[in-house]
């Protein structure tokens, strides 16, 4: 499943006629960002209680918290897809954020400033990602959908980055003394 994810990822890309030059590094939108923390409370109190990667990988599925909402039908999909929404989101995004060469306090700053958009994207691809057996199929699509956004398909988040980089570099030249 992952040959295919990664595949369809890049036949997209290329699809697209942009070459590797077309990803620039990260450039930051924002004159004041959103400040990030490094590590989420619950994080640190389920690493430190439940053992690691192993009480994480448990909370994180959801395995124990979403436990009574199985009980109410439909409740517990909606309710599973949008603890789920952002990572899901930011999975399917990673190949973008690789090709940025963007560091983990970057990849968060820019989820953080696009919060709601992330949020419906990865809620609509968990959703259909959690259908029994269709679900296969929707994360081969889901891929091209991530690779579609980041190309600008949809709303467009590598031409806004091309526009600050050169505003950025445009306010710079005019403010050095010649």
């Amino acid at each position: 499943m992952h040959i295919a994810r990664t595949r369809v990822w890049s036949q997209t890309v290329e699809s697209r006629g942009k070459g590797p030059d077309f990803w620039q590094p990260y450039v930051e939108e924002w004159d004041n960002p959103p400040v990030i923390p490094s590590e989420p409370f619950w994080e640190t109190m389920v690493k430190r209680w439940l053992g690691g990667w192993v009480g994480l990988f448990v909370v994180r599925r959801g395995l124990v918290i979403l436990l009574p909402f199985n009980f109410y039908p439909f409740v517990g999909i909606l309710v599973s897809a949008a603890i789920k929404s952002l990572r899901t989101a930011r999975n399917l995004h990673r190949p973008y954020f690789e090709a940025k060469k963007m560091s983990k306090e970057q990849i968060a700053v820019f989820m953080e400033e696009r919060r709601w958009d992330y949020f419906q994207f990865g809620f609509v691809a968990a959703i259909l990602e959690g259908i029994p057996i269709v679900g296969l199929v929707f994360t081969i699509s889901n891929r091209v959908g991530a690779a579609m956004w980041a190309h600008g398909i949809a709303p467009d988040l590598e031409k806004r980055q091309h526009f600050v980089a050169s505003q950025k570099f445009n306010k710079a030249t005019e403010t050095t003394p010649s």
